[in-house]
């Protein structure tokens, strides 16, 4: 299998997991839905999500220099939530990322605690401007102080995700909608309406904090360094008018549509977002996974072996087939996702695919971003979001008060429509243009399109249950038209399948015996070095006097004994410094930067990584592989 295939396979396996968490995501925000509107008319909940996104608003400005400039230190590069940047990556000192990482998280706590003081005195008046009630200033403190919980919680949870801990990841992104609904239910079932949701909103939220802090607590050291302030605040602070542009595009609009239509209306809306919510959980679940993965040695095995430009147009082409395949579902289905929520909110199915279709075109331009070689492409980028926050802006206000919520919906397409296209645009002239395939990306959009011309079209004629079963069979249509059309090549059919078959989350076993390794291959000195260094997990520096050896003897040993144990090539001169990155204890931020250098002294990223995979299999070998026969 090539380096490439491998990494989709790797990436798969990812996917898989953050899928899996994404499809519990949105079904606890169906049931959340599902609940509360059955509790609240759409007025009463257009009141709720005011509140909610006011939260919202207040974590991302608690964490707007903490959250990008705290993991820009701790990793090297930032990565916010789905978002990675892995051109401008910085070295991390040695043995400070764990207190650097302290002093992000008590700077998001500083900074909430001084966002609550200022609040306080404003809350009455925030209250009129949020739902024409000053008397609801008490909710305003609530929610304001779900925000200061949620950015704490938001920043401990990235850094799960770049320690390439997807399951602890999502344990702590579902724990949030979790603890809130669980928090929320009985307050609302007891008839405190509105109140009662932002007092869930509140309590879930300050547990999931806590769960965060549980989680993470190895990664952190709670120390607060002036050192690591100012360098947090430097690499943070670029990066403020992207993080404001970006929230504004996909939050701001449900502000302005409160200014224009009613409370019904902003209700819908909010009801239709969490439903389009599906595409921006599959759009992130692949952005979150693939992300971090480009910090390990199969990367540049795929760098070796075939250009950035042709990796990164394969990657690109399949990413835009997926979503637009995604968006069929979404448009022909929308009729029938509505009703979770009562009859009443029939009025949002129309906007779901509107909606998801800005979620799209937002992991388009992301996709474009991780693709693209261009020269100063973080500021490029940056100035791009931040023009399309002003276009949203523009678009919004000149939209919504003839079209209501759906010119709220068209106004965060157009943003990110435009933004993509000048990326991609920029970046197909440059010196290194990537290798889209427009003519497989353009087909597949014109497939799409007449299926769903087709399923609709069969479903106005077809009597019931027919007519769904037409749209159905719509949907999966789309794929072998694109195998038809050859917008996905026969060649590319099996090494599809690998990445399909490593998405379903299942636990990895071996049919061998042994676990996959032949330790019983092994000399007496290799043996007794992988049982002390591997089975006991003891450091080198304690296994050398107990074999007699030095250090770098050890080292040299363990990595032979891998080899032997996992049929892995040859013995290299790279050796020792393989063996010092396999058997690191440093933080994962630590090791990424330790394999970054290795990786610029030449070191083969394939051997390295068929070691790190055989260290996998041999610390999960069974007993029996041990035993001496």
């Amino acid at each position: 299998m090539s380096a490439f295939s491998t990494f989709g396979v790797r990436v798969g396996r990812h996917v898989g997991i953050y899928g899996a968490g994404s499809v519990g995501l949105l079904l606890l925000t169906i049931v959340n839905l599902a609940v509360l509107t059955r509790f609240l008319v759409p007025a009463a909940f257009g009141r709720y999500a005011l509140f909610l996104v006011f939260s919202a608003l207040l974590t991302m400005l608690y964490n707007l220099v903490s959250m990008r400039g705290g993991l820009k230190t701790v990793f090297g590069g930032a990565g916010d939530d789905d978002d990675d940047d892995d051109d401008d990556d910085e070295e991390v000192r040695e043995g400070t990322s764990r207190r650097a990482l302290g002093t992000a998280l008590i700077l998001t706590v500083l900074v909430a605690g001084v966002g609550m003081l200022v609040i306080w005195p404003l809350a009455p008046w925030l209250a009129g401007l949020l739902v024409g009630d000053p008397a609801q200033s008490g909710l305003v403190m609530w929610a304001a102080a779900a925000g200061g919980f949620g950015a704490v919680w938001r920043l401990a949870g990235a850094v799960t995700r770049k320690e390439r801990r997807p399951k602890a990841f999502i344990v702590l992104q579902m724990a949030r909608p979790l603890l809130v609904l669980a928090a929320t239910v009985p307050l609302v079932a007891a008839g405190l309406d509105v109140e009662g949701a932002v007092l869930g909103l509140a309590g879930g939220s300050g547990l999931a904090m806590l769960a965060a802090l549980v989680l993470t607590r190895k990664s952190f050291q709670l120390a607060f360094s002036r050192e690591d302030l100012g360098t947090i605040a430097r690499r943070g602070t670029p990066f403020v008018p992207y993080i404001l542009s970006y929230w504004t595009i996909q939050n701001g609009g449900i502000f302005i549509l409160a200014r224009h239509v009613p409370a019904a209306e902003v209700g819908f809306y909010r009801v239709a977002t969490g439903v389009a919510a599906i595409a921006s959980y599959a759009v992130s679940a692949f952005l979150r996974a693939s992300g971090p993965m480009r910090r390990e040695p199969i990367h540049a095995g795929v760098k070796n072996e075939r250009s950035d430009a042709a990796a990164g147009g394969v990657l690109a082409t399949y990413f835009c087939i997926a979503t637009v395949g995604l968006m069929l579902v979404l448009a022909i289905a929308a009729d029938l996702l509505i009703r979770v929520a009562p009859p009443a909110y029939e009025a949002a199915a129309p906007l779901i695919p509107l909606i998801a279709l800005g979620f799209i075109l937002h992991g388009w331009l992301k996709i474009i971003r991780r693709t693209s070689k261009i020269q100063n492409s973080r500021n490029i980028y940056i100035g791009l979001v931040v023009l399309a926050g002003f276009i949203f802006v523009g678009a919004a206000f000149l939209l919504i008060p003839p079209l209501g919520t759906y010119g709220a919906a068209l106004a965060t397409s157009i943003a990110f429509a435009v933004a993509a296209g000048l990326l991609l645009l920029r970046s197909q002239r440059g010196p290194k243009p990537i290798a889209y395939s427009y003519k497989r990306v353009g087909a597949a959009i014109v497939i799409a399109a007449a299926c769903y011309g087709a399923g609709r079209g069969l479903a106005a004629i077809l009597p019931e249950p027919v007519a769904s079963l037409a749209q159905v069979a719509a949907i999966f249509a789309y794929l072998p038209l694109l195998v038809l059309a050859r917008a996905v090549p026969r060649a590319h059919l099996q090494p599809l399948r690998n990445i399909a078959v490593a998405t379903v989350p299942r636990r990895r076993r071996t049919k061998a015996a042994n676990g996959g390794v032949k330790l019983k291959k092994l000399s007496a000195d290799q043996r007794a070095v992988l049982e002390l260094l591997v089975r006991e997990r003891r450091p080198v520096e304690d296994v050398a006097p107990v074999v007699g050896a030095s250090d770098e003897a050890v080292t040299l040993t363990f990595v032979a004994a891998l080899r032997r144990a996992g049929g892995v090539g040859k013995p290299s001169s790279d050796d020792a410094r393989i063996g010092h990155y396999l058997l690191s204890l440093a933080p994962v931020a630590e090791r990424d930067q330790l394999w970054k250098r290795m990786d610029s002294a030449g070191t083969d990223p394939l051997d390295t990584d068929a070691l790190v995979l055989t260290l996998e299999r041999v610390r999960g070998a069974p007993p029996e592989a041990w035993e001496i026969r």
